[in-house]
């Protein structure tokens, strides 16, 4: 890797990553989201958020849907990035709070504990992970082609 490169930092974007993980195993269908929630941002306007120091740069090297929930990268020696993704985090806690809210009262309680055995067992199926090898074909400095090496 050339010495400009290993001053870069690459920005793993997932936007909507509870929502999307939601979204693709129907939980909480019927109950609208909030109206006032933060809206996800395209990868291009987070990268924009970023501030670093000024003999730092970052750069946008994969986003959706070439990945989905990030949650760890690696670069091998050969130069080959590897991304962990998690599929389905804390999705217990969120069945549990669509199902709280049915009541059409917003449930603000602080809880410490673990996601009764209902929510867990409802979220097993979105819940696993994967880790894939992301690859720049083109040249361009953007990943454009994943494999999956290991999933569920």
């Amino acid at each position: 890797m050339s010495h400009s490169f290993s001053r870069r930092i690459a920005v793993l974007s997932a936007v909507a990553t509870v929502i999307g993980a939601v979204a693709t195993t129907g939980v909480g269908a019927g109950i609208p989201p909030a109206a006032d929630a933060p809206q996800p941002l395209s990868p291009e306007e987070s990268q924009k958020r970023f501030r670093l120091p000024d003999d730092l740069v970052i750069e946008l090297v994969a986003a959706e849907p070439l990945i989905a929930d990030p949650t760890a990268i690696c670069w091998d020696e050969k130069g080959l990035l590897y991304v962990c993704e998690l599929h389905g985090y804390n999705l217990e806690g969120h069945i549990e709070i669509q199902e709280l809210n049915k009541t059409g009262k917003l449930d603000t309680q602080v809880r410490r504990i673990q996601a009764p055995e209902w929510a867990k067992k409802a979220a097993e199926e979105g819940t696993y992970g994967t880790v894939k090898l992301l690859e720049d074909t083109n040249g361009d400095g953007r990943m454009d082609k994943a494999t999956v090496m290991a999933d569920r």
